[in-house]
């Protein structure tokens, strides 16, 4: 059985990650190098509202990553523009759609994560647990021929930690399940369900990851190449 919270600096302790039967990953900046891809079109989303309030708006988005897009034009529509109604939601959550749509095709996935995908689904039943659009998701990976290596493709509107607790529920008890993010979210909704947690660096946008790390002990590395690299 895995260890639990592995600091994942040493090569000859970077393969344990392999021994997980269950590992849930995040997309945005985890699987997928998109964080910048969602910034900009929660920006341009709102942008008739004003350039100095969609820059908020994006800085919100960014602070609070990993939390819904429901949740997030909500809080805008309310506490940001004061311009709160069901229509005016419902627009903002369909123009997103649209802006995200035309891009996620085109987005790279981060450093070494295909060979990660290919490899860690022989041997463990990989889930994506997102703060994305679950339609969305599904439909992307579905268009990138990748689907396959996933158990389930898990989104908003459903929050984090209710996917984590629902695959948690679906496992004997005991069962190991490491969960690979790069937000504070993350790691919450992984500790609220008993899973292990290993940040992935590189693609961010969580300024204050390092502090946060290290503060909770957490195993990190900046992508999964460095991963595959190690566990040669």
């Amino acid at each position: 059985m895995p260890a639990t919270n592995i600091v994942y600096m040493a090569a000859t302790e970077l393969p344990a990650v392999f021994d997980y039967p269950v590992i849930v990953l995040d997309c945005d900046g985890v699987i997928l190098d998109s964080n910048k891809l969602k910034s900009d079109a929660m920006g341009e989303a709102v942008s008739e509202y004003g350039e100095n309030l969609a820059r908020q708006f994006v800085r919100y988005h960014q602070e609070h990553g990993g939390i819904s897009r429901y949740a997030k034009f909500e809080t805008f529509l309310r506490e940001m523009a004061d311009d709160w109604s069901p229509e005016r939601y419902d627009y903002l959550l369909q123009r997103l759609s649209t802006l995200v749509r035309k891009k996620l095709l085109k987005v790279p996935y981060t450093k070494g994560a295909e060979q990660f995908l290919a490899s860690a689904s022989q041997r463990s039943r990989l889930y994506i647990v997102s703060g994305g659009d679950q339609k969305e998701l599904v439909w992307a990976f579905g268009q990138r021929g990748t689907a396959h290596y996933f158990e389930a493709i898990l989104g908003s509107p459903t929050a984090k930690q209710a996917h984590c607790e629902s695959i948690r529920q679906t496992l004997d008890p005991g069962t190991p399940v490491l969960f690979i993010g790069d937000s504070r979210l993350d790691h919450e909704a992984a500790k609220g369900s008993g899973f292990d947690f290993l940040f992935l660096s590189s693609c961010t946008e969580y300024d204050h990851w390092q502090t946060y790390c290290a503060d909770h002990k957490l195993p990190h590395i900046p992508d999964f190449a460095t991963l595959m690299d190690n566990s040669r």
